[in-house]
Parts: structure tokens; C-alpha cells; sequence
């Protein structure tokens, strides 16, 4: 690393560390494929574009540079996402949840990936786009700007009922502790406590 900025190499410091953390083993037995479904759960937690980046190219001077192991310098950087990416296993996404304790924070995840909502849409979600007798969730003026229904989790009726339960039909699902709407930068916050 003699060649990076000081400001690299404690990144990429950080991210050798969290590898080892997220793995258990040792970095020479990781495949190819685990470390694309590492980079996928980084995105899912909310990792801007740029730090998702940071992490690519980590691994990649990783591999390269001190296991001298090829395979691993055409990871894609993938571009930013809101919603989870479908390459998640039921046991990661349960992992995910479990470990956002806060309960509201853990039902916008879980509304967000349940109902494949994007984080713009699970934040501009009312009261009133939620219907818990026929289990739906109406997402208004959604992709291109078309309103569209998609399926509400039984799983997630009781959270959904306390949360809205003092609220008018016209009040956003999800606020911010002074009432206002959570910005996606908050949101991508509370997605990256599971890091």
C-alpha cells in the first residue's frame, strides 16, 4: 500500500478487517461467489455507490496484491440499488432483519423487501395506501409514474396496524422523529446498522 494515500489504506484497512469478521476463515479459502454475495448484502444495507465501489476495488487489491490469487479482478462495482437485490438467500434477509432492533427501522426493511418496494416508495407510503383487510399496498405514482398494487406480508399486519393506528389516513406510514418524511439518506442509514 505503500503507493495509496493514507486515507486508502485505513479504508482498505477496514474493509480486510470486516472481511475476516464476516467470513471466519481464512481470506485464500473465500470463493469468488461469496465475495459477490458479500458485495450484494453491502448494497442492501444501504452502502452508497461510491463505498460499494471502495469495497470492490479492496478486494481486489486484496486478492491481487497479497494472496497474488487471480479470479477477482473483474468484480463488478454494482450499481446503487434501493430495494434488496434478489440474489439475497432467505437465511441473509432473515440475518438482515434480525439484526435492526429498532422496530420501526425493522419494518421498513422488511416492508421494503417484502412488498419489492424501493426506498423512495416505502418512504412516501400513507396511512391510507395500506389496506389491511385485503392485504395490499397501493405505491403512488411509483417507476415511470404509474400507481401500482403489490401484496402486504401477513407477517408484517401487526407492525403495520401499531404504527398507523393514531394516525389520520393522510399521514406518512413512516416519519421522522419530529414528524416530518425520512429522507432516503436516513433511510440508507438505518439499512446500514445491520453492517
Amino acid at each position: 500500500l505503500r503507493n495509496y494515500s493514507p486515507r486508502t489504506t485505513e479504508a482498505y484497512s477496514r474493509v480486510a478487517k470486516d472481511l475476516y469478521s464476516h467470513f471466519k476463515k481464512p481470506l485464500r479459502d473465500v470463493k469468488r461467489d461469496e465475495i459477490k454475495t458479500y458485495i450484494s448484502l453491502k448494497q442492501a444495507k444501504g452502502l452508497s455507490s461510491q463505498s460499494v465501489s471502495l469495497y470492490a476495488n479492496a478486494i481486489n487489491f486484496i486478492y491481487r496484491e497479497v494472496y497474488k490469487v487471480s479470479g477477482f479482478e473483474g468484480l463488478r462495482h454494482p450499481k446503487r440499488t434501493q430495494k434488496l437485490p434478489s440474489v439475497l438467500t432467505r437465511s441473509e434477509i432473515a440475518s438482515l432483519l434480525e439484526s435492526i432492533k429498532n422496530p420501526k427501522h425493522n419494518l421498513l426493511l422488511s416492508l421494503s423487501y417484502s412488498a419489492g418496494l424501493r426506498v423512495s416508495e416505502a418512504l412516501s407510503l400513507r396511512v391510507r395506501d395500506i389496506d389491511i383487510e385485503e392485504k395490499t399496498v397501493m405505491i403512488r405514482g411509483g417507476k415511470g409514474g404509474k400507481d401500482r398494487v403489490t401484496v402486504l406480508s401477513e407477517k408484517l399486519v401487526d407492525g403495520i396496524v401499531s404504527i398507523s393506528a393514531l394516525k389520520e389516513p393522510t399521514s406518512l406510514l413512516f416519519e421522522s422523529e419530529r414528524g416530518g418524511k425520512l429522507s432516503t439518506v436516513t433511510a440508507q442509514k438505518i439499512f446500514t446498522v445491520a453492517l
